[in-house]
């Protein structure tokens, strides 16, 4: 598994266990494709630093739409 695998899981994890803390198992198992897709995001951007004005690739802010 790489590094970024291993980051990915383990975001994955804790995101699903606080959510199951705070909404309970039913709704934490609808955000499911939602929080695998932010810990995929999580992990990018742990992978890859950015620079202090770099916005991750993920994400298009407002002004940038």
């Amino acid at each position: 598994m790489s590094d970024r695998e291993a980051r990915r899981t383990a975001f994955l994890e804790s995101l699903r266990a606080e959510a199951v803390r705070r909404f309970g198992p039913a709704r934490a198992e609808t955000l499911g494709p939602m929080i695998e897709v932010t810990a995929g995001h999580l992990a990018e951007v742990a992978s890859f630093p950015l620079d202090r004005e770099e916005g991750p690739a993920f994400y298009t802010g407002p002004d940038e739409r």
